[in-house]
């Protein structure tokens, strides 16, 4: 429930499950029962959709998080699905994690099941800190806020296969933001995940000039090593461009033309070291890509990258002709996987 109002002797609220987006309902408040004032989306109620189930866990750490786990419509006790890692938030309707850019039903309706992973809070210390440059320097050092969440999230995916319903071989993540972020580090720091989507990127040493001026002066305060520096340890557990000789795990970039310069360094790294890699840039769309085109083109190329690296479809019903052949290719020349080289 969001934005109630007192009106009369009812709650008017809005209200969003799972399974089903917004509406706006009247709570009476003497019963706490509701009524339904307005469905903006009454055809929804006859889509098949897959099951949520919430699962709680508990990291090796001692960290505790939450996520959602879906299972496909078509599922029958005893099947096994490749996964989908959904970040960073879940709470209320299930649509496409933060950004709205991987549509969690659509993939279940793919025959995946989706882990939709609710991220874990931040460590005491630095919920106890109170400025702000220092927050983000205590998460900093160390990459620690990178570990906890990704430590954190692989936790989840331990649960989820714990369930039964999960071939635990067949699992991909993605992630927007610091989604993204996870993305990389799970990358780098893991060889669970077999294919990856992330919707911005990427951490690297370029950052501190390609994104700019303001940017690098955040990280300066934030004691990141300076531009020019020779800080190969500080970047080695992120970046992707500092591991491209080791990374083999297919990735999708799907950007914004407001930030595609932050994913330069990476893409040309993995490039040039044969990694399976491809990147497409929306034009007129910054951190959260808002025109409908593109969101339709996104969700159509994420179903068809999961299909096709974790499915083994060759053919795609979404997939353009043009993406499958270099998929294809890619496919044929992918060289094995280096961990920690």
């Amino acid at each position: 429930m969001v934005g109630c109002q007192l009106v009369s002797a009812n709650l008017v609220c809005a209200r969003e499950t799972a399974l089903h987006p917004r509406t706006l309902v009247a709570i009476d408040m003497a019963t706490a029962r509701f009524v339904t004032l307005y469905d903006p989306n009454p055809e929804f109620g006859h889509v098949r959709l897959g099951s949520v189930e919430r699962l709680s866990w508990t990291d090796r750490d001692g960290v505790e998080t939450y996520g959602d786990l879906v299972l496909p419509p078509s599922h029958r006790l005893g099947q096994k699905h490749p996964l989908i890692v959904v970040q960073y938030l879940s709470r209320g309707f299930l649509r496409g994690g933060i950004g709205d850019e991987y549509p969690i039903q659509l993939f279940a309706a793919h025959g995946f099941a989706v882990l939709s992973v609710q991220m874990p809070g931040n460590a005491a210390n630095v919920d106890a800190e109170t400025d702000f440059n220092e927050r983000q320097r205590l998460r900093a050092r160390n990459w620690s806020w990178r570990r906890r969440a990704f430590t954190a999230l692989d936790a989840g995916v331990d649960a989820a296969i714990a369930k039964g319903v999960i071939e635990a071989d067949s699992i991909g993540i993605t992630g927007m933001s610091d989604g993204s972020s996870t993305v990389q580090f799970a990358l780098i720091n893991s060889s669970r995940f077999k294919a990856a989507s992330v919707s911005t990127c990427c951490d690297d040493p370029s950052n501190l000039f390609t994104v700019g001026p303001s940017f690098a002066a955040s990280t300066r305060a934030w004691r990141y090593p300076a531009a020019g520096d020779q800080a190969r340890d500080f970047w080695k557990p992120q970046s992707l461009a500092l591991n491209a000789d080791s990374i083999r795990t297919p990735l999708l970039m799907q950007l914004p033309d407001g930030e595609f310069r932050a994913a330069s360094e990476t893409f040309a790294s993995l490039q040039s070291h044969g990694a399976p890699v491809e990147m497409f840039v929306f034009p007129d769309e910054r951190h959260t890509k808002n025109h409908p085109a593109h969101r339709l083109a996104i969700y159509a190329r994420n179903v068809s990258w999961f299909d096709f690296w974790l499915l083994g479809q060759d053919h795609p019903e979404l997939a353009r002709p043009e993406d499958l052949a270099r998929w294809v290719i890619m496919r044929a020349t992918l060289p094995s996987r280096r961990l920690g080289s």
